[in-house]
């Protein structure tokens, strides 16, 4: 996939995230932007799926989304609630975008939800 960002140096990262996530057990959810017809993120085209070296392991879950706020009109913070998850640990190639705006209504949409960046 490329979006754009600093993919050499950013998916490294995220990898030690989710692998370190997954050792102590902790719940893993990705999250999936869905473009409209025509943007480079459509589904199904070339740009669109998750990149190979960050793949979803048995159970874990994605959330696919239409815009930048992660929690509009997707089953974000349902599966949040569900887990019981309170601490976030927010990773992503566009931090200008999706990140800043999951950041955002992360303090907003529920009163549960705590963030933190590292």
């Amino acid at each position: 996939m490329d979006t754009g960002g600093d993919q050499g140096s950013v998916l490294p990262r995220i990898g030690t995230l989710v692998a370190k996530a997954r050792a102590s057990g902790r719940p893993v959810i990705y999250i999936q932007h869905d473009g409209s017809k025509g943007h480079a993120l459509e589904p199904g085209t070339r740009g669109w799926g998750l990149h190979p070296s960050l793949q979803p392991a048995a159970g874990e879950p994605i959330v696919r989304k239409r815009e930048s706020d992660s929690f509009f009109e997707t089953m974000l913070d349902e599966e949040l609630k569900k887990r019981g998850i309170t601490h976030l640990v927010i990773a992503g190639d566009m931090t200008e975008y999706c990140v800043d705006t999951f950041l955002d209504s992360a303090t907003t949409v529920s009163s549960t939800i705590r963030t933190s960046i590292r």
